[in-house]
């Protein structure tokens, strides 16, 4: 089962609220994940691994330009909760 699943069900029997829920999750999932890249940073570095050549700042900016509206599905799902637009479960619908 997804965590996003267990926050809901906790959230249904708890009768807590299940944008808080998703919410609180936020900060702790952005530290795991710097979290992770530093570990990474840190073993690659201790092994030797080979790096990829750096790509270059227009291939970069050609690219977030294609994923531009995945990068904001959660900005979009987040912020029609919190501004009433639609409920969490109507949410996950969009």
């Amino acid at each position: 089962m997804s965590p996003s699943v267990i926050l809901v069900i906790y959230g249904l029997l708890t009768e807590t609220s299940i944008g808080k829920l998703f919410m609180a999750g936020v900060v702790p999932g952005l530290m795991l994940g710097l979290l992770l890249m530093i570990a990474i940073y840190i073993i690659a570095r201790i092994k030797k691994m080979p790096a990829l050549p750096r790509v270059p700042l227009k291939e970069t900016l050609v690219l977030a330009r294609k994923s531009f509206w995945g990068l904001m599905l959660i900005v979009i799902i987040l912020g029609g909760i919190y501004t009433g637009m639609f409920t969490p479960t109507e949410a996950a619908a969009v």
